[in-house]
């Protein structure tokens, strides 16, 4: 697991993450090309100090 401490997110200013707020990758790749693969979910609060849950999963191609 991997520390997240900043993010931004459409439509919502001034976010402050709810630690602990982690991203877990599942999939490392080996060569240029593959692709890291994983998740995170946490909380974040917006600009008017409401808090909200966020989930997403990701792939990201590894470029070098």
């Amino acid at each position: 697991a991997y520390a997240l401490t900043n993010m931004e997110v459409q439509n919502y200013t001034n976010l402050t993450l709810v630690q602990p707020f982690n991203a877990t990758i599942t999939t490392f790749p080996q060569t240029i090309g593959e692709f890291y693969i994983g998740s995170f979910t946490g909380q974040f609060k917006d600009g008017s100090n409401v808090t909200h849950t966020i989930t997403s999963s990701f792939r990201v191609r590894r470029i070098m």
